[in-house]
């Protein structure tokens, strides 16, 4: 014995997907935001501890702006991203 799944996702057959979906945009623009202070921050440490000569504190304020650089890529891009596997998922048999 055996059945057939069918999956097909559709987003207009519950009623809440257009708050959900203003809701992850507030959210990714909040995001984006923060990371924009985020990165205004690591600059200013990584540039307070390189003319201060702390080593320390210029490598934490470097490393934090290229997490920060890459958390704000992936909140950018991650509709790209989603639309990306989304596809190569419906091309799965």
């Amino acid at each position: 014995m055996s059945f057939l799944v069918t999956y097909n996702p559709d987003p207009t057959q519950l009623p809440f997907n257009g708050t959900l979906s203003d809701m992850a945009n507030g959210l990714g623009g909040t995001a984006l935001i923060l990371c924009v202070v985020a990165l205004v921050l690591a600059a200013a440490i990584w540039a307070l501890g390189h003319f201060a000569g702390n080593y320390r504190a210029e490598r934490v304020g470097m490393f934090s702006f290229a997490a920060v650089f890459i958390a704000a890529v992936l909140v950018a891009g991650a509709g790209i991203v989603v639309n990306f596997a989304q596809g190569v998922g419906s091309h799965l048999h």
